[in-house]
């Protein structure tokens, strides 16, 4: 199932550029504002105790879940874990565990077909990209190692504060723009 979600995501930030391209900023932001919000409540009311991991998800749904969320999450600058996992924890009952190992998985695709459709459109900053990419994969390490010893209540109260906080931001530039 993750390498059918990682093909998914890789296809689907391949029209990342394109979007970027194509739809007006305040539009990609103010929609962005409006998943972190529906992530926010999905993830309030899931009891991650319960959730066991054991789903089966069937392998055209993962695809697509994966080239959506890809296609719209690199058009604003993130990898999409930070959407993919409340999606899969909240709305189709995968152990938060889980979910977030699968967000890590995800995110290697994700971006590095964004990384060619938005090079292909010529939006990157090299120097940039190379310093995050450098911060993206020493974060990712330690996380990794943190994740499996933190529980499951105080992952998802982490990620709803990462939700707040990215809704903060977000909201902050709309309207400073």
């Amino acid at each position: 199932g993750a390498i059918i979600l990682g093909l998914g995501a890789a296809f689907g930030s391949l029209f990342s550029g394109f979007i970027v391209e194509a739809v007006p900023e305040l539009a990609l932001k103010i929609t962005l504002a409006c998943v972190i919000v529906f992530n926010f409540y999905r993830l309030l009311g899931t009891n991650v105790d319960k959730n066991t991991g054991d789903v089966n998800i069937p392998e055209i749904w993962l695809f697509i879940i994966g080239a959506v969320i890809a296609a719209f999450a690199i058009s604003i600058g993130m990898g999409g874990a930070v959407f993919l996992t409340p999606i899969l924890v909240g709305v189709l009952g995968v152990d938060i565990k889980k979910a977030i190992s699968l967000g890590l998985f995800f995110v290697i695709f994700s971006s590095f077909g964004g990384f060619v459709s938005m090079s292909y459109n010529g939006l990157i900053d090299y120097k940039i990209g190379a310093i995050l990419s450098v911060g993206g994969l020493v974060g990712v390490y330690f996380g990794t190692l943190a994740h499996h010893k933190i529980e499951k209540h105080k992952q998802k109260l982490a990620l709803m504060g990462l939700n707040i906080i990215t809704f903060s931001l977000v909201m902050r530039s709309i309207f400073l723009s």
